[in-house]
């Protein structure tokens, strides 16, 4: 199945079969890996590259590297209320991505869904928290008022 997948990717030259077209494409018969009827990519991973393609991929790919990094930071401040939501990223993360390697349907759970929300809105929480911290750091004391 994930040979399929990347013959998918290699076919389209990097730009995907589409979205929803995974399974379509291994019900045609034209892949060239036998799967026994299976259809489904189990690998949500898989699944953004053979659809959505190269560039959509590694777009995802580092949007997950940056939300680590953003909360990675967040842990090393000493502001525990940072801290407390750079290790909910930090989790949360993990949690997914390893489910997302696990089931098929992995993007159609709602609880998904809600984790990728709350990621989002921790790390833009955070990011807006470091750059107000940055400014008052590089403030003189006089300009302090």
């Amino acid at each position: 199945m994930y040979k399929d997948g990347l013959w998918m990717t290699v076919e389209t030259h990097g730009l995907g079969v589409g979205p929803g077209n995974f399974e379509a494409v291994m019900r045609s018969g034209v892949v060239p890996y036998n799967t026994y009827g299976q259809v489904d990519p189990h690998n949500a991973y898989l699944e953004i590259l053979s659809q959505y393609g190269v560039a959509v991929f590694v777009l995802f790919m580092f949007w997950v590297a940056s939300c680590f990094s953003v909360a990675r930071h967040a842990v090393s401040r000493h502001d525990s209320h940072a801290g407390a939501w750079g290790v909910t990223v930090v989790a949360i993360l993990v949690g997914a991505s390893l489910s997302a390697l696990a089931s098929s349907t992995y993007f159609n759970a709602s609880f998904n869904w809600m984790a990728i929300a709350t990621v989002i809105l921790a790390v833009a929480n955070l990011e807006r928290q470091a750059i107000g911290l940055d400014k008052l750091e590089s403030r003189t004391p006089d300009m302090v008022s």
